[in-house]
């Protein structure tokens, strides 16, 4: 408990790599396997430290040791993708998708932070498919985000398509 509230200040103070040594040692020092919440704290600490590729070694690594990541666990990593370089919406489709697969509950927060991961990457198609596809992510939100993305790169047409069919 003091450890993850050690964690938890470091976090606050964007000192995610103290929060993952902290969490990690006091792991290490009493001989216990991570459960997770413990995953869940550290994906935070990355996350907050604009980290997606540790978020996601993260992510493998909870599925390494057998157990399944919920539905929180997965938006922490989602959120850090959003934080990530061109690539990181490749990672954010793929993490939607396993959740969608183990038919975990995937709430419009969910879907909007997946949109949010491409279209920060500029990835405006594969949003748009996400949202083509799944009604987690048909929020106002997500389709202004995707309006705007199209018309900065001169593709506004499939987006107005997308949202006069939801409307």
């Amino acid at each position: 408990q003091s450890c993850h509230a050690a964690a938890a200040a470091c976090m606050r103070a964007a000192q995610w790599n103290m929060a993952l040594k902290l969490l990690t040692k006091d792991l290490l020092a009493e001989g216990l396997q991570p459960g997770l919440i413990t995953w869940s704290s550290m994906i935070t600490a990355s996350a907050t430290g604009s980290q997606w590729s540790v978020a996601g070694a993260l992510l493998a690594g909870i599925r390494r040791s057998l157990l399944q990541p919920n539905a929180v666990i997965s938006s922490s990593v989602l959120s850090a993708y959003v934080q990530g370089d061109s690539l990181s919406w490749k990672s954010a489709f793929s993490v939607l998708q396993q959740l969608l697969l183990r038919s975990l509950q995937v709430n419009e927060v969910v879907g909007n932070v997946a949109v949010g991961a491409c279209l920060s990457s500029a990835a405006w198609h594969p949003a748009l498919h996400l949202m083509q596809s799944q009604a987690c992510c048909r929020s106002t939100a997500a389709c202004s985000a995707l309006l705007t993305a199209c018309s900065i790169q001169g593709v506004w047409q499939p987006a107005l398509a997308l949202w006069t069919s939801i409307r």
